[in-house]
């Protein structure tokens, strides 16, 4: 079960399905999400923004960056 809520995110009918492990006590009403993580891929962005300061302020034009994967010392699509 872990595996298929960690492979998401998930899609019926090109509509977003949160998924999340049943725990004792859970509420069975709908919920409504006002935010939810997303992972973006940022492409052909110039060099000197590959920062952690760069990205931050790139990511921010989204939403609030979490985290960024690591800096590579070079580049590539």
């Amino acid at each position: 079960m872990e595996d298929v809520i960690e492979a998401g995110p998930w899609l019926f009918q090109g509509q977003p399905v949160v998924l999340q492990a049943w725990e004792q006590g859970m509420s069975l009403r709908r919920q409504k999400h006002t935010q939810v993580p997303v992972w973006i891929r940022i492409r052909h962005l110039p060099m000197e923004y590959w920062t952690e300061e760069g990205l931050s302020a790139v990511a921010s034009g989204i939403g609030i960056p979490l985290y960024t994967d690591k800096i590579p010392n070079s580049v590539s699509d």
